[in-house]
């Protein structure tokens, strides 16, 4: 057995120690991948706006392993304290910081899963940054088992924390340059989030994000520093959905909910959708038929509710129907 084959075969035995699976099922399924045997089955996912967006949902084994590296490795990677969505954190910690703001700057990421390919990943895994310092080999075979056609796939378990670890730059660079000019900055998920304090715009008489402040956001998410791609093929991520609101013109809406006078709301279409379900339940309850599937679904709406925003009649029917289904129960 040459030199290249023991190194190989030591990582996969690491491999296989660090995440508790056999290195005979690992190679098998290292085997699979490489030939592209019942890996990934695409789906398209159509949107409520109709938008078509592909998923590759990983075969079950693959899944298995997935989940094993994130909960094994990837939880010593480091992510930036102003991320939220993906790793920790809630819309709320997200939005909070920008309560109160004249002016915000938000824009998406495109394509933000597929825009990390895997020389970026490679780099991430094998670079010692963050956290994670995995051998060339070791590195390599993470890249096989997260990636899909070289890029990270919607649908994987382990996508969401390595894009987050791979925007830990980024997102130390944009908080950085907001405390420098007395900004603030968040981001949730793929959404940034940039915007400046009243007393700020008030003093300096501003009514946008002034022009430099800008186009230096753009170019870190950007990142067209040359250096930092050496061992990439691509020039960074791409901003779009640009848009700057001024508050005093017209109310916020960030993530679905509302920023209204400082304190943050439920759009009309929400409670809208609250109400149906909780009427939903309370006819299901009344026809005594079994509601645990739609009291499910509700109580997962009810976790974005903004309690303290909220119309009491419709908290009022929530608790009612939760009293009711209680009742069952006993």
């Amino acid at each position: 057995m040459n030199k290249k084959r023991t190194t190989k075969m030591k990582a996969l035995f690491w491999l296989s120690s660090k995440i508790g699976r056999s290195p005979i099922i690992l190679g098998q399924i290292l085997k699979n991948i490489l030939t592209g045997k019942r890996v990934y089955k695409e789906r398209v996912k159509i949107s409520k706006s109709g938008k078509k967006r592909k998923i590759h949902e990983p075969a079950r084994y693959l899944k298995e392993i997935q989940r094993l590296i994130n909960k094994k490795l990837l939880t010593e990677g480091r992510v930036s304290e102003n991320a939220f969505g993906f790793s920790k954190g809630s819309v709320m910690e997200a939005i909070k910081p920008h309560l109160g703001s004249r002016i915000i700057l938000t824009l998406d990421i495109k394509n933000a899963f597929p825009s990390v390919n895997r020389r970026m990943v490679f780099h991430l895994m094998n670079s010692h940054r963050k956290g994670l310092s995995f051998s060339w080999y070791v590195s390599e075979m993470l890249c096989r088992f997260t990636l899909h056609l070289g890029r990270l796939p919607q649908g994987a378990p382990t996508s969401p924390k390595i894009f987050d670890l791979f925007c830990a730059r980024m997102d130390g660079r944009l908080t950085k340059l907001a405390k420098n000019v007395k900004e603030f900055y968040s981001r949730y998920a793929d959404n940034i989030f940039f915007s400046m304090g009243n007393r700020r715009a008030k003093k300096n008489n501003l009514t946008a994000i002034p022009p430099k402040v800008k186009k230096a956001i753009l170019r870190t998410i950007a990142d067209r520093d040359k250096r930092r791609w050496i061992y990439a093929d691509t020039r960074g991520l791409v901003a779009h959905k640009i848009r700057e609101i001024d508050t005093r013109k017209r109310i916020p809406r960030l993530l679905g909910l509302s920023i209204v006078d400082g304190e943050i709301h439920n759009t009309r279409a929400f409670k809208r959708s609250l109400r149906k379900h909780i009427h939903h339940v309370r006819k299901l309850i009344e026809f005594n038929q079994n509601p645990e599937a739609g009291w499910l679904k509700l109580q997962g709406k009810m976790t974005f509710a903004q309690k303290d925003t909220m119309p009491q009649k419709l908290l009022e029917d929530f608790e009612k129907n939760k009293q009711e289904i209680k009742n069952r129960k006993e």
